[in-house]
């Protein structure tokens, strides 16, 4: 075991002591404490102005390039480039001030991108959201003139994107009793031999929904590639976004969404590189749990209880409840290494700095030496916790000539879910996973019968073709702590290469979208693609006795492009050519020469 996690809940002197050890004094940590000269015994509480040396340089507010960028995108849009234009708007509105002429010049450009682009409803809530962010009087009369245009064009007819909603996903059974989004066949045991473990009371068949499960916990990830702009709140794709009054990082879908989300407790905060990731989720699962308990004493208790294992009986709320099953969740933190123990301590450090001493809504919680102490070991065991969240990814199709299968994947957020974080892991899963804005989904990928256990991939991917046992475990041991142990590592199995399609007509049919181009794939209509659907679920479900093999790996690849498809409709229908049904009279009306609009279907 290593010596440096040992002291994660030690008290200072007797174990009926009320004080923890510090954790910090002395050994060298507080990377970043010099830049607001404090100590871990003091508490400072600073001003609004002081606060802001916290700010990383890069994530002011600067109407200059906000300017530069509203110009840039004005060229593009009198290029016809609507939705390179937008990109550049999108860009002005993070850059520009509050309540800036420069934050309503870019609303009500944005607006303009909406209309040209047939998407109405978007270009009236972009008009009001200028209005209401001072827009210039003497140009109001553009503004007045842009809505008069488009509630007439809605009136005359319909205009309607190629495409349908997006499936909506739900679950094959009733939902459980204690746990929200959970299917009710699913319950949670332990044994000395897998722990806690997920099993079901009833046969499942490919293909069935039996998780939809909200985070406890969720926090936005950086990325330097091609990202769709999400709400930080419920993240949602928001076209019609309002930017933090405070940073340019942060999307809401409204205002509601904005008061919600805890951002607005660490916004200002300074950021350590380069643990960006893992320390906003540290931050967010702390600001929920903090406002489950007004009362720290009250949390404290709530901890001592479950470090004994004892019940906890003094909750009053379903959220407190909740902690309880979230606080379970550190597993195999033992089994780090000196160095990634020494990772998470410094990460604690750098939380309890900021939280601690810079957060305005925490003034006086923790000015008792009880309570710091306490504060230390907690950030700590959350960051311990944090190591097991889930990355969100969003699916991008690569160039139009290249296979529909070969997807780019790229995260959004990393999220901690409860009831998902109980299911083991097996290098040949039974359940598979997919994302929708801060939902986790789970769909049975293999038939399982009552009472067996349920298994994941701690890999998003499906197992890769021929990869040796040795890969697969070392992954597992560096990023988990454990060596994999299940029949395909323990056997050496490797996978067969060759399943004759001309056999299995369903097999042939579902991997048809494999060996098909993007372009291909985006013709296809939503009823072919439902079809594939269903043949690769009747292959997997008749012929599991073949699995792990080439083509049923490859399908299962298949069928995640698929599910994404269905619940998001992303990337796949190319937004620059999307078909617009509109009447021919409409058409004339708005401009005389749409040659802008080069998909058009005259009705």
């Amino acid at each position: 075991m290593s010596q440096s996690n040992l002291v994660l809940w030690k008290k200072e002197g007797s174990a009926d002591s009320d004080l923890y050890i510090d954790l910090f004094a002395g050994r060298g940590y507080g990377r970043h404490t010099n830049i607001v000269k404090v100590n871990v015994g003091e508490f400072r509480e600073f001003t609004d102005s002081s606060a802001k040396i916290w700010l990383h340089a890069l994530d002011r507010k600067n109407y200059e390039k906000a300017e530069a960028e509203r110009e840039k995108g004005n060229e593009l849009f009198g290029q016809e480039k609507y939705f390179e234009a937008m990109i550049k708007f999108n860009n002005a509105l993070r850059l520009a001030p509050s309540d800036s002429k420069e934050l309503s010049l870019a609303y009500a450009n944005r607006s303009s991108c909406f209309f040209y682009l047939r998407m109405f409803e978007e270009c009236l809530i972009d008009i009001e959201m200028a209005k209401k962010s001072n827009y210039p009087v003497n140009l109001m009369h553009k503004l007045e003139n842009r809505v008069v245009q488009v509630k007439s064009l809605m009136a005359r007819g319909q205009i309607q994107m190629n495409g349908t909603r997006p499936r909506e996903p739900a679950l094959s059974f009733g939902e459980h009793k204690d746990f929200s989004g959970v299917a009710e066949c699913l319950k949670i045991e332990k044994n000395d031999e897998f722990g806690h473990h997920v099993v079901t009371t009833h046969d499942l068949n490919v293909g069935q929904t039996i998780l939809i499960e909200q985070p406890y916990s969720i926090a936005h990830t950086e990325s330097k590639s091609k990202r769709r702009d999400r709400c930080m709140h419920c993240f949602k794709e928001c076209r019609n976004f309002i930017p933090c009054p405070n940073c340019v990082s942060a999307l809401y879908c409204n205002e509601e969404c904005m008061e919600k989300s805890y951002h607005k407790y660490h916004c200002v905060l300074w950021v350590p590189e380069p643990d960006k990731n893992k320390f906003r989720l540290v931050l967010e699962t702390f600001f929920k749990i903090n406002e489950a308990f007004p009362d720290i004493d009250v949390l404290m208790t709530t901890v001592e209880l479950l470090l004994k294992g004892e019940p906890v009986t003094n909750l009053t709320s379903a959220e407190q409840k909740q902690f309880c099953l979230f606080f379970r969740l550190i597993t195999n933190h033992e089994k780090m290494s000196d160095q990634q123990a020494e990772k998470l301590r410094n990460i604690a450090n750098d939380c309890f700095f900021a939280v601690a001493l810079s957060s305005p809504n925490l003034k006086g919680k923790f000015k008792r030496s009880k309570h710091r102490r306490f504060l230390q070991h907690f950030m700590l065991h959350l960051c311990h916790i944090c190591e097991h969240s889930y990355d969100m990814d969003e699916f991008f199709m690569k160039n139009d000539d290249e296979s529909a299968v070969d997807y780019n994947i790229n995260q959004y957020a990393n999220g901690m879910y409860l009831f998902g974080s109980f299911i083991n892991h097996n290098c040949v899963p039974n359940v598979l996973r997919y994302m929708v804005d801060d939902q986790l989904i789970w769909q049975v990928i293999r038939p399982v019968k009552k009472g067996e256990q349920l298994f994941r991939s701690y890999i998003l991917q499906p197992i890769v073709m021929n990869e040796v046992s040795q890969i697969r475990q070392g992954r597992m041991l560096v990023k988990y702590h454990f060596k994999c142990e299940c029949i395909m590592c323990l056997c050496e199995m490797q996978i067969e290469p060759e399943v004759n399609f001309t056999e299995y007509p369903t097999l042939k049919l579902g991997l048809k979208p494999a060996f098909m181009t993007v372009e291909e794939f985006r013709q296809l209509t939503l009823g072919t693609i439902e079809n594939y659907e269903e043949n690769a679920i009747e292959f997997l479900q008749e012929y599991d006795r073949f699995h792990p093999n080439s083509a049923s790996i490859l399908l299962q690849r298949v069928w995640i492009v698929i599910w994404n498809f269905l619940v998001t409709r992303f990337e796949l229908i190319p937004r620059e050519k999307c078909i617009i049904m509109v009447p021919l009279p409409i058409l004339r009306y708005m401009s005389g020469n749409p040659t802008h609009l080069e998909n058009v279907y005259w009705l």
